[in-house]
């Protein structure tokens, strides 16, 4: 073979020294140095500033732009949804009696189960999102409302004069028949309640809590007639109290749902002669022409 052209003999090539130590400066910014997939806290290589030191961390993150962290066991407040908080606004107090008014109107009108929220709004002339404000289930619209009618009730129970107990048991007794209007009305709920409780049984303290009212009056007229003087209990005047509260509950359910073997009139006339034999009194002393409104 020849050789290529040019000057002969070729000059010598110089030899290639062998590479030194890394020097701390020949890494990148920060003086990190470390080979792909190596370990930087490798003996012989500098470590990252970040690294070391107390507070070095939070150093760190406040590089990054993010808060300080918090101590440990520190309470985070809920963050509030938009909007106006919840609950009754005071500012209109009659604004909720308007939706409760309006609720018990389209229940009674298309039964619980087929009422929506959209009904009881147009029934009050506002929008849903206005009912929505003051309650947040369909279940609170119900419990509401049947507060708002036993109030009405209990309001006229107590309208009567405490000192005459056979006075104030009689009007208790005329105010649970349920005469066409409120009265009625005021069952219909009760039984939509009983309904929804069969399958919503977490609604049944809220239930237990109205009826425990309905069964206080009934209770504290036979005590205090008892104690009194004026009643004759055939038992313990809270046996006879529960025994009136069931008989008055039992008839009532049949006479507001109009069986054909009662009536209102005839409901008050046995509830009294009933209650007349469980207190030893006469029925004319317990008989009140009622509140049919």
């Amino acid at each position: 073979m020849f050789a290529p052209a040019g000057d002969w003999p070729p000059a010598p090539v110089e030899p290639v020294p062998e590479p030194g130590p890394l020097a701390a400066s020949s890494g990148p910014p920060g003086g990190l140095v470390s080979p792909a997939g190596g370990d930087a806290s490798a003996p012989g290589l500098p470590l990252p500033a970040s690294s070391g030191g107390p507070g070095a961390d939070a150093s760190a993150a406040g590089q990054r732009g993010g808060a300080e962290p918090k101590p440990e066991g520190t309470a985070v407040p809920p963050r509030r949804r938009p909007g106006r908080p919840p609950g009754h606004d005071p500012r209109r107090p009659e604004r909720l009696e308007q939706i409760l008014e309006a609720a018990c109107v389209a229940i009674l009108d298309r039964g619980f189960p087929a009422t929506r929220i959209a009904d009881i709004a147009a029934a009050a002339g506002v929008s849903s999102g206005t009912v929505h404000y003051y309650f947040a289930t369909k279940d609170e619209v119900l419990i509401a409302a049947l507060k708002w009618a036993s109030g009405r009730l209990f309001a006229r129970i107590e309208e009567q004069p405490a000192d005459d107990t056979a006075a104030c048991l009689g009007r208790l007794l005329a105010v649970s028949v349920p005469y066409p209007g409120p009265a009625r009305d005021e069952y219909v709920l009760w039984i939509e309640l009983w309904l929804r409780v069969l399958h919503q049984p977490d609604l049944l303290a809220q239930c237990e809590a109205i009826s425990e009212q309905w069964r206080g009056y009934f209770h504290d007229a036979v005590r205090r007639g008892a104690a009194l003087g004026e009643f004759s209990p055939a038992a313990d005047p809270d046996e006879v109290a529960e025994r009136i509260v069931a008989f008055v509950d039992g008839v009532g359910f049949e006479t507001a749902l109009g069986y054909r073997w009662t009536s209102p009139e005839r409901m008050h006339e046995r509830i009294v002669a009933f209650a007349a034999e469980q207190l030893g009194v006469s029925p004319a002393s317990l008989t009140d022409p009622g509140d049919r409104t």
